[in-house]
């Protein structure tokens, strides 16, 4: 889920609210990782996403860094076209690419072949399938390795940012940028690989807003205008438009009526805009959080998980030592302690 057009808007008006920052900038932090987009990220590139994972572990406990990892649980209702469509683009896919894989093995011309695994390599990376196996996969190698992991009741955005708020948390992993228009602390890796030296990209929410002269309910104006998921249906404000409309004072419902209404013969037009401007701000509340509370974020004993830390199952380690033999022997070291 991401903010239509808010990179580019950010990256050409204000490009300096963009700091690159390092992983020992966050030294003795505790930060909250939107697990799924990374595990979606490494299927798409052909890796296993435990030595992603594992990676990301590791240089958090040299640089003492406690890293809290969110899987989603059920998206709201507002994002139910969108979760469906996703759902029959992945499934047309997916029918694609075994009827191709079954024509590659009835072929012999080489050219033909090279074509057809090229035509199945684009399609996995387009449309990635994290299943539960893998899932499950991923939080038992948290578990055994005691890094803290929880299953939000909803979006795991939407917790991530409550526990940014709250002080839970100093910043927030992801590669989406929705998390700037929730208002938390975003660092942005530039790859999925940790590298030594790696530097990430922070986005800073009230940097952005300041650099764009911006409130905060202005800012969310702009993002619910440029388009999001809780608005699929609805058509978008081309974001130097809305950024203009918004500066000069212009309401929401304005902005909207005069981008998107062009034929005011019709008799249904002004319910139209009053039924499309309560989807705006219904979108709107979802990104502020302002009916966010802890009980409907995250069950009680999930949220006692956040505040201890586990320890290692040196069981679990053997087990997973012979599965993933090809890791560096310092990263058991690192696992382990």
């Amino acid at each position: 889920m991401g903010i239509r057009g808010l990179n580019t808007c950010i990256t050409r008006t204000t490009p300096g609210s963009i700091k690159s920052v390092r992983w020992a900038d966050f030294m003795d932090s505790v930060i909250g990782i939107d697990i799924t987009c990374f595990l979606y990220r490494a299927i798409s590139s052909h890796i296993n996403p435990v030595d992603v994972i594992a990676e990301q572990i590791v240089k958090f406990k040299s640089l003492k860094i406690k890293p809290i990892y969110v899987f989603d649980g059920k998206a709201p209702s507002e994002k139910d076209s969108v979760v469906i469509k996703r759902r029959n683009e992945r499934a047309d896919a997916l029918e694609l690419c075994s009827k191709l894989k079954e024509s590659l093995k009835n072929e012999s011309d080489v050219e033909i072949i090279k074509e057809l695994q090229r035509k199945i390599n684009e399609i996995e990376e387009k449309h990635p399938v994290l299943t539960y196996e893998i899932k499950d996969e991923i939080k038992r190698f948290l578990y055994i390795t005691g890094t803290t992991f929880v299953t939000a009741s909803g979006e795991a955005d939407s917790l991530l940012a409550y526990m940014f708020k709250r002080d839970i948390i100093d910043a927030v992993i992801s590669l989406d940028l929705d998390f700037i228009a929730r208002g938390a602390l975003l660092l942005v890796p530039k790859n999925i690989h940790v590298s030594p030296g790696e530097t990430w990209n922070q986005y800073d929410p009230i940097l952005i807003r300041n650099g764009l002269r911006l409130s905060e309910t202005r800012f969310l104006d702009l993002c619910v205008l440029i388009g999001s998921d809780y608005t699929p249906e609805l058509a978008i404000v081309p974001w130097k438009t809305a950024l203009k409309s918004l500066l000069s004072n212009e309401s929401i419902t304005d902005i909207w009526s005069r981008h998107t209404f062009c034929n005011w013969r019709k008799t249904d037009t002004n319910i139209m805009l009053i039924n499309d401007v309560i989807k705006l701000n219904k979108a709107k509340v979802i990104l502020s959080g302002e009916n966010d509370n802890a009980e409907n974020l995250l069950d009680s004993e999930q949220w006692q998980r956040c505040f201890v830390s586990a320890a290692a199952e040196p069981e679990g380690l053997v087990k997973l030592k012979k599965t993933y033999a090809h890791w560096d022997s310092s990263w058991w070291a690192a696992l382990s302690g």
